[in-house]
């Protein structure tokens, strides 16, 4: 109705005629959604947090705040404020950004900051800006004494956070250098630790150059100073994974970094070049991790890092996470494949638990019944009974692959007589019996190393992250061993692959 007296006017400067004008109008009104009971909530972005509060019973504070693309790391803040106050136990926060419509994309793109190639490229020189995400991340934070106590799975814990605004600037999009390294430095005072213990910064990094350039030279300001050992803390964006989620990207952030945390890992940051000169990495604490790498530590060091968000208006915020404990626990499922896992007294037993397996999987529709069904199987396989089956699945395969690979498996059951044969090249083993006595490992020795092995089995499995972790404490070298073997810039592979295979390091 707000666009009636426009229309109607344009329509008789036209010179169409008033009767004819009123039936164009109707019709266009009713190409519109009508107003309807749930019209007037729909609007109001409260609403979600109300109706979350009212589904799960919730009795506390109920709300959404607003800080452009800092938003949900403003939540986490006043969410700290409402345990630390005491006037919550508990508090489920988060953030949640659906909203890529047209309009949305129409404003990002009049403020010049959207990539023109489509790719967003974190604190690289090719950066040409940023691409939106969607998303929705939630998380529960407690008072660490109330989750020991409840026995609650623990990520991380947030030590501190600082927030700042940029103050008088001169533009509400252009960030602030002042504003981002006042929100750093009263995080680390309120953590009561020096950035110089941080081993990863998650970063706002919205691909932007203007944007990476400040928040590269703040983070420089705040961690140059107390820096002696070079390029020794990583530096990377979800963003770069996930595009920039608005609303919601602080959140994905923390979500990372806690999993970081947690499994023990560096996640990689696409796209990154860092050879931008505006961008000295070179002389600076930081380096850009291109690749999954296992995040090792020394006998005395707790694993931190950071978290920062910032918004339109000049809204800066940055978390403090630490590691609940230092020792790595289960294993880090990338979900990139899927293993079911079989174990059975005879070959009978093992064909039936193969049978029962694919029956379920065929009978469910969800997108996820797969992976929960394959985790199931493994936290139930037995490594001592008879007879034991494992089949290797992508989680992209769609139902006609997987049955394809159970008649495959099927197959190779029925054959298979005790020995090697049932071993094969397609993702499927077979085993039986107990061998007796123990097992060797025959090393080659000199000219087996290169760059990057054993990734995927260390970052993965909590065995293999301990040995590695034990030789790093053994082995005296003149840097850790685990950066000769995953080395922190790769930009000359070559030189790398000389420094791990140098008599000393090799042995």
């Amino acid at each position: 109705r707000l666009g009636h007296p426009l229309w109607r006017r344009a329509l008789a400067d036209a010179g169409i005629p008033q009767e004819k004008a009123e039936e164009i109008i109707q019709r266009i009104s009713e190409g519109y959604v009508p107003w309807q009971e749930n019209s007037f909530p729909g609007l109001l972005g409260n609403v979600v947090a109300g109706r979350i509060a009212n589904r799960l019973d919730l009795g506390g504070t109920n709300c959404v705040v607003d800080a452009a693309c800092a938003s949900s790391m403003s939540a986490i803040h006043m969410a700290l404020m409402e345990l630390v106050s005491g006037r919550s136990d508990m508090v489920l926060t988060g953030g949640v950004d659906t909203i890529n419509d047209a309009f949305m994309h129409m404003c990002f793109s009049k403020t010049q900051i959207l990539s023109k190639t489509g790719n967003i490229r974190p604190f690289s020189k090719d950066a040409d800006g940023t691409v939106l995400g969607e998303g929705v991340g939630m998380v529960v934070l407690k008072r660490l004494d109330d989750a020991q106590r409840d026995k609650d799975r623990i990520y991380a814990v947030i030590k501190g956070l600082g927030s700042a605004s940029d103050g008088k600037s001169q533009s509400i999009y252009a960030p602030s250098q002042n504003g981002q390294v006042r929100a750093l430095q009263r995080a680390y005072e309120n953590a009561g630790i020096t950035p110089e213990s941080i081993g990863l910064v998650e970063a706002h990094g919205t691909g932007t150059r203007v944007g990476d350039q400040v928040e590269f030279k703040s983070l420089c300001d705040v961690f140059g100073s107390v820096t002696t050992n070079g390029n020794r803390c990583a530096l990377g964006s979800v963003k770069s994974n996930v595009g920039h989620t608005k609303a919601a990207a602080g959140t994905a952030g923390l979500i990372k970094t806690a999993l970081s945390l947690y499994h023990k890992v560096l996640l990689p940051t696409l796209k990154a070049d860092p050879t931008d000169p505006n961008l000295d990495f070179n002389n600076s604490p930081f380096y850009i991790n291109h690749h999954l790498k296992p995040w090792l530590s020394g006998p005395d060091q707790i694993r931190r890092a950071g978290v920062s968000a910032f918004g339109f208006g000049g809204s800066n915020f940055h978390a403090v996470l630490e590691e609940f404990q230092p020792d790595k626990h289960e294993p880090s499922w990338s979900g990139t494949v899927e293993i079911a896992a079989f174990s059975a007294h005879s070959k009978e037993e093992l064909a039936a638990a193969l049978d029962n397996w694919f029956e379920q999987i065929s009978r469910s529709k969800e997108d996820l019944q797969m992976a929960r069904l394959a985790a199931q199987s493994r936290r139930e396989f037995d490594a001592t009974l008879a007879y034991r089956l494992v089949v290797v699945f992508d989680p992209s395969d769609d139902e006609n692959d997987v049955l394809q690979r159970y008649r495959k498996a099927r197959q190779k059951l029925e054959v298979y007589d005790g020995g090697d044969a049932g071993k094969t090249s397609d993702g499927i083993f077979i085993g039986s019996g107990n061998p007796q006595g123990t097992l060797a490992f025959l090393f080659p020795g000199q000219g087996s190393q290169y760059v990057g092995m054993g990734r995927d089995l260390v970052c993965c499995f909590p065995e293999c992250f301990e040995i590695l972790q034990e030789a790093e404490r053994t082995v005296q070298a003149q840097q850790p061993l685990s950066s000769y073997i995953y080395p922190k810039m790769t930009d000359e592979p070559e030189s790398a692959e000389n420094s791990l295979r140098s008599t000393d390091i090799a042995q």
